[in-house]
């Protein structure tokens, strides 16, 4: 008797091991975070939200990083975000 959702093909899977990964939310590379948190310390104006001992993980935070340089830094800020999104 076969189980629901699997059928007698040698490549299928249930419905429950397929997982769904968000590429925004996958751990960005070591050399990326350690970028975008010098850019974090040193356009602090930028962060007054953040909480001191939060991190930079994913992709997605260092987007947030790269957004919140364009819209509240300077042209040295906005600069500097451009150079982290060629590096994504």
């Amino acid at each position: 008797m076969r189980k629901p959702g699997v059928s007698g093909s040698f490549f299928a899977v249930s419905e429950e091991a397929i997982v769904d990964i968000d590429p925004e939310q996958q751990d960005a590379a070591p050399e990326l975070v350690a970028r975008a948190e010098v850019l974090v310390r040193k356009f602090p104006s930028s962060f007054w939200f953040r909480h001191p001992d939060a991190k930079i993980r994913t992709v997605e935070d260092v987007r947030i990083v790269i957004r919140r340089l364009r819209e509240s830094g300077n042209r040295q800020a906005w600069n500097e975000a451009q150079d982290l999104v060629r590096c994504l």
